[in-house]
């Protein structure tokens, strides 16, 4: 039953505290309120209060307009700041990034410099006393003014780093010989700290582009800065994890306990391989911590002499030899594939494999490389041989030493070069840094040339020397490809040195279907210049296994002009022990006769290959003329397709064209405004490529 409370206990007035001796219990008084016994204030005295409010009002009013005059006057001189150095700061990432691009560093610290400087012009006035003052009270109640300062932390770490990278790869490029020469560690020193700013310019980036993000609409400069960071650093974001294990991996490689050793192959174009010219010597370079320990410089024929295994010769090449060495490894156009076979030839030499020796890279250069850094260096004289080597006797005088002079008699043909190597290499050492940076401009032409290729056995760095364009591969075709694609390679097969004195040119004619196919009518002009010559070699008749790339699944439609070659070799090299290389055996395989036209066709790194001997004796030119259709492509011809046409250009080979390209009927090209369009270069570089516009 519920206990009732009882009511003695309640009182009508609940207080927490009491007034003793207060009859809280008696009866309550209403009290009334007269509004005519209201408090009076005098008239004077009122008169004196709105007075009084009347100047303070004015006095707070001239207060609010004197900081409000202060503030406008302080954000107005921000913003003029601002608006003055910031569009200069964003132009400036803009500039080093596109310097960046082309691996020029002095330009880019150039930019990054003046960065520098505006950066700290915009430091100095926002450290003024009053701007300092009123960024801060406005930070306190603008939150985008506090984030503000911070954006300007990050852009000015981000344009520091920068810088240093800048600085740093502007000194690899002038020093980076001489540390690799004689400071290893320097130069290990470098790829460091290299590493360690881009890890840091990664961060920043994305730093700033949050920043911007968030600020773009304050300011026209930062909704700059946001595009610019936005739309190519943050884009840039895998090339710079890209160069980030790029750094790691050469690192560790330059920097790895014991040795490591590099080959470079010395080409000669004047005896044409597919991948450049017949490498007649090489150079073993040893490296340990980042520094060259030695440079052994050799025939090719002395490790080809040991070599432990017997591999199975290219076809066209079983007519000259009946062994495959690494003299003519570089037998395929890709030079990766042919750096590859020529290293796995060298590791296979008992020079090397008794003493475990394995290659981790390799560079190719031609002769006209040579014929650069000798114009770097100067004249050399060689009094053993009575000789003064210049840019302009190179080529005959180290020829005719190798085929005729006294080292050959004595068993070592290539001596020459094993005195001549170390000489320039001294040489180079003491070029001033003018001297250096015109050599280098020389370097990058040759590059452009496909006169020097690079080639590494890492994954990492293999695609890094792909992207940079350096690697000497064949152009990968993308999948959607609606265009033509066109190589001429040779390969000089027992035809002496007369490549020295071959004039090549090629005429193009591709005629557009409404299909998506292309009609190709492709003349390949060689003229022999070497009938005057007195060397025999330079007078040679050119024996040239001559091949034409272009689109997978192309038809080839007609030939003329080539030479017949019945000969062929019935040696069985299975039943003989040899071995053929995975990647000859790929394209062997896929190898298809065209008696008619004493032609073969076959597939080669994903394209077509057309096959043809030609013989030019000294004195006489010949053309030869291939007819062929790619395949169609449907949906492609419309009003604004893009039909690319590519040329590649083989190295150690100079060969002008002329392409003249018609639309499909009832189109016209936008970038000629004829239903023709006209490509001629005299020299092309290493890759050209040329996108065109249907228009009706």
């Amino acid at each position: 039953m519920e206990k009732r409370v009882k009511r003695k206990n309640i009182d009508p007035i609940l207080v927490d505290v009491k007034r003793p001796g207060f009859a809280y219990n008696g009866p309550m008084k209403k009290g009334t309120v007269n509004l005519a016994r209201a408090v009076h204030i005098p008239r004077a005295q009122s008169r004196r209060f709105r007075r009084f409010a009347s100047h303070m009002g004015v006095t707070f009013a001239a207060l609010l307009l004197v900081l409000g005059g202060l503030a406008l006057w302080g954000v107005g001189g921000a913003r003029d700041a601002l608006g003055e150095r910031g569009s200069a700061i964003a132009q400036n990432f803009e500039g080093a990034l596109r310097a960046f691009q082309t691996f020029d560093a002095d330009a880019a610290e150039g930019y990054l410099s003046r960065n520098e400087k505006e950066l700290e012009g915009l430091n100095s006035f926002l450290g003024k006393p009053q701007s300092s003052a009123l960024v801060g009270a406005l930070g306190a109640v603008v939150p985008a003014v506090g984030e503000g300062k911070a954006f300007f932390s990050e852009v000015v770490s981000l344009n520091i780093n920068l810088l240093r990278i800048a600085r740093t790869v502007s000194d690899l490029k002038k020093n980076g010989f001489r540390y690799f020469r004689a400071d290893g560690e320097k130069l290990l020193a470098s790829l460091e700290e290299l590493r360690t700013r881009l890890q840091a310019v990664t961060v920043e980036v994305q730093a700033v582009k949050e920043s911007t993000g968030r600020l773009k609409k304050i300011a026209p400069f930062l909704e700059q800065v946001d595009r610019v960071v936005g739309d190519s650093y943050i884009t840039y974001g895998a090339r710079l994890y890209e160069y980030d294990q790029l750094l790691e991996r050469l690192t560790a490689l330059l920097g790895a306990p014991g040795e490591r050793h590099l080959l470079i192959f010395f080409q000669n174009p004047a005896e044409i391989r597919p991948g450049g010219g017949f490498i007649g010597s090489y150079a073993d370079v040893t490296v340990r911590r980042g520094q060259m320990a030695s440079m052994d410089v050799r025939d090719i024929y002395d490790p080809d002499g040991q070599l432990t295994m017997k591999f199975t010769p290219p076809t066209p090449l079983q007519t000259m030899t009946q062994d495959w060495g690494a003299r003519d490894a570089n037998w395929f156009f890709d030079f990766p594939t042919s750096a590859e076979t020529v290293t796995t030839m060298m590791e296979r030499s008992g020079m090397y494999a008794e003493r475990g020796v394995t290659f981790d890279g390799a560079a190719a250069m031609n002769i006209s490389v040579f014929r650069s850094l000798i114009q770097a260096v100067g004249p050399i004289s060689l009094p053993e041989y009575k000789l003064t080597i210049t840019e302009d006797n190179f080529l005959n005088v180290i020829q005719r030493e190798v085929e005729a002079g006294e080292d050959k008699a004595a068993g070592y043909p290539k001596r020459i070069l094993t005195v001549l190597a170390p000489m320039v290499i001294e040489r180079l050492e003491r070029l001033s840094p003018e001297q250096f940076a015109s050599l280098l401009t020389a370097v990058e032409e040759h590059f452009a040339a496909k006169d020097i290729m690079l080639y590494a056995k890492d994954g990492t760095l293999a695609r890094f020397l792909a992207s940079a364009g350096v690697d000497g591969a064949v152009y990968e075709l993308p999948n959607d490809f609606w265009g033509s694609y066109l190589a001429v390679v040779n390969a000089n097969i027992a035809g002496g040195k007369s490549d020295a004195f071959m004039e090549e040119s090629i005429e193009a004619r591709l005629d557009v279907g409404t299909d998506g196919s292309t009609l190709a009518d492709i003349a390949v002009t060689r003229a022999h210049r070497g009938d005057r010559e007195k060397d025999p070699w330079w007078r040679a008749t050119n024996k040239n296994y001559l091949r034409i790339f272009t689109n997978p699944g192309a038809e080839l439609l007609g030939l003329k002009g080539n030479s017949v070659k019945n000969l062929v070799s019935t040696f069985d090299y299975p039943g003989n022990g040899y071995q053929m290389l995975p990647q000859l055996q790929i394209i062997e395989a896929t190898k298809k006769s065209v008696p008619k036209w004493s032609a073969w066709v076959m597939e080669e790194f994903g394209k077509t290959a057309f096959a043809i001997w030609s013989s030019v004796p000294a004195g006489q030119s010949k053309t030869i003329e291939f007819r062929y259709q790619t395949p169609p492509r449907e949906g492609a011809v419309r009003e604004g397709g893009i039909f690319t046409f590519v040329f590649e250009r083989q190295s150690g080979v100079k060969s002008p064209l002329r392409a003249v390209i018609a639309a499909p009927v009832g189109y016209a090209w936008a970038e000629s405004g004829d239903t023709r369009f006209t490509y001629e270069n005299a020299d092309p570089g290493k890759r050209e490529i040329v996108k065109l516009t249907l228009a009706k």
